[in-house]
C-alpha cells in the first residue's frame, strides 16, 4: 500500500482513504497510517464496521489518523444483528464514543436505508446526529441481487431528502 501511495503522491494524490472489509482487523494497521501521515498527505481517512474501533481509536488517532467513517445501518439491536451477524451496537456505538473523545473530527456514519427494512429509522438518525454531534449519510442500496440487494428493497437519496424536508424543513 505505502508503494502504490508513493506512486500515485507523485502525480498529485493528496488523500487516502483505508476502506475495504475491515480495515481494523489488519495487524499494525497503526503502522501503515503512521508510514501514510509520514509521506506528508493531506488528508488519511478510515471506513470501518466500528466493531474494533474503541481498541484502536487512540493509537491510530496517535499515529496521524484524523477522520472515520462507521457504518451503522441501524440502531435498533434486532435489526443492527440481523445485518451484521454479530450482537454488537452497543460496542459500535462505544467505539464511535472513543472517537469523538480521541478527538476524530469529523466522524461520519454511513447509513444505507432499505425500504420496508430500516427505513422507519431515519428520525431515530437524525436525532442521534444530535446528540452525538456526527455527521450521519444517507446512502443508497446498490440494487445487486441477494436478499436485500433488489429494485423493491431500494430507497432513492431523494426520497430520503424528501422525507426529511416534510419533517424538519429544508
Amino acid at each position: 500500500i505505502p508503494e502504490i501511495v508513493r506512486c500515485f503522491k507523485e502525480i498529485g494524490l493528496n488523500s487516502v482513504r483505508l476502506t475495504g472489509g475491515e480495515p481494523l482487523i489488519r495487524k499494525k494497521l497503526e503502522n501503515l497510517v503512521l508510514t501514510l501521515n509520514e509521506m506528508g498527505l493531506e488528508d488519511i481517512s478510515l471506513t470501518t464496521n466500528g466493531f474494533f474501533l474503541e481498541e484502536k481509536a487512540q493509537v491510530l488517532f496517535d499515529s496521524g489518523l484524523r477522520r472515520v467513517n462507521i457504518s451503522i445501518d441501524s440502531l435498533k439491536e434486532e435489526k443492527f444483528s440481523y445485518l451484521t451477524g454479530v450482537d454488537a451496537l452497543k460496542k459500535v456505538i462505544r467505539g464511535l464514543e472513543k472517537a469523538l473523545v480521541v478527538g476524530f473530527s469529523p466522524v461520519k456514519v454511513n447509513v444505507v436505508f432499505i425500504k420496508g427494512f430500516n427505513d422507519d429509522e431515519i428520525e431515530d438518525f437524525i436525532k442521534f446526529s444530535e446528540a452525538f454531534g456526527v455527521e450521519v449519510r444517507f446512502i443508497e442500496l446498490m440494487p445487486v441481487g441477494g436478499k436485500f440487494f433488489s429494485s423493491r428493497h431500494f430507497l432513492s437519496v431523494d426520497k430520503i431528502k424528501e422525507l426529511v424536508e416534510s419533517k424538519y424543513g429544508k
